[in-house]
């Protein structure tokens, strides 16, 4: 007798979960507006709207890459989710013309609602009325896929619950480009995710943070909301092994973070040109660097060139802040609270009583390292170096002091400041 196998090929998709939370940096919760989330390795990215704080990423299981890209049946993620008005819907992309299944289970297994059609190839939208709040899950079935989305709702629908049909749209089967927009966003597990966290600060002042993470399970993400908006296209810089985050002030993009690039040397030491970037830590404690920045002496941070604008210790296609930009970037608010962190995490009291960083530059007080080899006045004072040399010996540089005070004018070249670098 000859037995005849017939092997259909099956695969499903899987996903985890990306949850986020947030507070500004003085301890406060605080609701996110919106989340951006970036596929660094595949240049793609997806839009989160409150109250929608939850990214599903789908990925795919016992299909090769090059095959799913030609031929992938979708689920997208339901929105809204969670929903709060007992309404959600999802779109399903059929590559070929086949019979679909829908089955929706609440969290003890019982079946809650079905549907079954054959449909054509092409894009349908589906909308789902829950009934009851809770957690439900979805599952779309062909012959040979499988997928599942979580849906959450905290609203009820008085109705039955139910699956209606809404749409079809004509598609051609799609390559990578189509598919995340159609299924919102392209994973696979060990991509490299960027979240920009906007929200509201206690103050009603617009801020956001920036964070990475390489999801492998379900992951919870806890932003820390400081004021001042990302550069459009440019939300951080990868730059020696830290995400720097930028803030766009007026037509200037900065980075908003001090930099912190390089080796600690003991502030006994000078700093030598040489292949090695140096840096000075307030106290000599590396932990000082790692929370408000390096100090560096002039000529270290210009890389030993007497060039204005030049790139120095800047990442590429960013540079060393002319007297020009810190005058402009100051003359845009005229006082130095708007510029200042709030607060006494890096401030004495006294030192930044009215400090409102409502311009989103975040200025902590750095101290800085003196030419005599001393450290002094961290908690109170936050000079920044400038790439202008006004003569052999000086350098323009720009401070914010106790109060509102910003003040400007000659440092020595010999003295370790802070540093922020501008896009050129």
């Amino acid at each position: 007798m000859l037995l005849f196998l017939n092997v259909v090929e099956v695969y499903c998709q899987q996903s985890l979960e990306v949850s986020f939370k947030a507070r500004h940096y003085e301890g406060q919760d605080v609701g996110l507006d919106s989340i951006l989330a970036k596929n660094i390795n595949r240049n793609c990215d997806t839009m989160l709207y409150a109250p929608d704080t939850i990214l599903e990423l789908l990925f795919y299981v016992g299909l090769d890459e090059n095959k799913a890209n030609k031929n992938l049946f979708y689920i997208s993620k339901n929105y809204p989710n969670p929903t709060i008005t007992g309404k959600t819907s999802v779109k399903i992309f059929m590559p070929q013309q086949d019979q679909l299944f829908i089955k929706v289970f609440d969290l003890q297994g019982y079946l809650v609602t079905e549907y079954t059609n054959i449909l054509n190839k092409g894009s349908h939208s589906f909308d789902f009325f829950v009934g009851i709040p809770g957690t439900y899950l979805l599952t779309a079935m062909t012959r040979n896929q499988l997928q599942t989305v979580k849906i959450m709702s905290f609203g009820s629908n008085s109705q039955k619950p139910r699956i209606e049909y809404g749409s079809y749209r004509e598609e051609i089967i799609p390559n990578q480009k189509t598919e995340q927009l159609i299924n919102g966003f392209w994973f696979e597990p060990g991509d490299t995710l960027r979240y920009v966290g906007y929200a509201k600060t206690p103050h009603s002042i617009n801020g956001s943070d920036v964070m990475e993470s390489a999801p492998l399970q379900d992951t919870l993400i806890r932003l820390s909301i400081v004021e001042g908006q990302p550069c459009p296209g440019i939300e951080a810089v990868k730059y020696g092994g830290h995400l720097y985050p930028t803030v766009q002030i007026e037509e200037q993009c900065w980075l908003k973070e001090n930099l912190n690039i390089g080796t600690m040397i003991h502030g006994d030491s000078t700093m030598k040109d040489n292949d090695i970037i140096e840096k000075y830590c307030y106290d000599n404690l590396r932990e000082n660097c790692d929370e408000t920045g390096g100090l560096y002496l002039w000529w270290e941070l210009m890389q030993y060139s007497e060039e204005e604008g030049t790139k120095g210790i800047c990442p590429e296609g960013w540079h060393v802040s002319t007297q020009d930009d810190l005058l402009t970037l100051v003359f845009a608010a005229g006082i130095g609270n708007t510029f200042k962190e709030r607060g006494n995490s890096h401030w004495l009291p006294g030192y930044n009583d009215n400090g409102n960083n409502t311009r989103g530059f975040t200025a902590l007080s750095t101290g800085y390292r003196s030419f005599d080899n001393s450290y002094n006045l961290k908690g109170k004072d936050a000079p920044f170096h400038s790439s202008t040399k006004m003569t052999y010996d000086w350098v323009f540089y720009l401070e914010f002091n106790i109060g509102s005070i910003v003040l400007s004018g000659t440092t020595r070249k010999d003295v370790g400041n802070a540093v922020r670098c501008i896009k050129n």
